[in-house]
């Protein structure tokens, strides 16, 4: 403010910033592969108690959650977090509210590899048709067949990338490798 003369008057305003002083996960209803508390608060980026906070930082660790339950099959998930302030408004409790809702389950799993009899491999396959999908099954499942190709002569086998589409109407996975 400028009053009268060469005099400018300034005033700060400090606020200190908000402190995480307890990070909890309260989990929903679950249809499939079971998901706790634990391994949720094992995700979060940078957030644990005694930590600033701010809004961004809380959005992030909310898509982290949801990303990790889309790897795992839950393509329905919602993630929500609240933020609850005690009198010194500086020590701040914040609640995730996690619904993971119905884990997909696989439509179909087509592996169609030049020269090769699937077959063989497709008993070892965690993800038949019905199985609960996960990122982390079909990767063990590539591996599989990946040695099948191996144990078949195939010195140096290179598979594309497999293709994973989600039908939100059924709720399943139909995979083209």
């Amino acid at each position: 403010e400028k009053l009268g003369g060469n005099k400018v008057f300034l005033r700060f305003i400090l606020r200190r910033k908000k402190l995480a002083k307890k990070i909890s996960i309260r989990v929903g209803d679950v249809f499939g592969e079971p998901v706790t508390e634990q391994e949720l608060l094992l995700r979060l980026n940078l957030l644990s108690p005694g930590n600033t906070i701010t809004e961004i930082i809380l959005q992030e660790n909310a898509n982290v959650i949801l990303t990790y339950l889309r790897e795992r099959g839950f393509f329905g998930a919602e993630v929500s977090f609240e933020q609850k302030s005690p009198e010194n408004g500086i020590d701040v409790e914040v609640l995730f509210k996690v619904n993971p809702n119905t884990q997909s389950k696989v439509k179909d799993f087509k592996i169609d590899i030049d020269n090769f009899d699937a077959s063989s491999v497709r008993t070892k396959l965690n993800l038949s048709t019905g199985a609960l999908f996960s990122r982390q099954k079909l990767d063990e499942d590539l591996g599989k067949i990946r040695f099948a190709l191996l144990e078949k002569n195939y010195l140096a086998p290179r598979l594309n990338e497999p293709r994973v589409v989600y039908d939100s109407d059924e709720n399943t996975i139909s995979i083209n490798l």
